[in-house]
């Protein structure tokens, strides 16, 4: 997926519930799994690296 194989977020999860689950997902959970991805929004909060000693 790193190389660019997959194409849409939808084929991502439907391989990714076949290789790391070793389920076949029908549409409609592919469907809603996609539709909570795209609920994780949100801004990178600003911060620092501590200093290691």
């Amino acid at each position: 997926m790193n190389n660019g194989a997959t194409e849409t977020l939808e084929e991502a999860v439907a391989i990714m519930g076949q290789e790391m689950l070793g389920r076949e997902f029908d549409d409609g959970t592919i469907s809603d799994i996609t539709a909570f991805l795209h609920t994780l929004t949100g801004e990178m909060p600003d911060f620092e690296v501590p200093a290691l000693p």
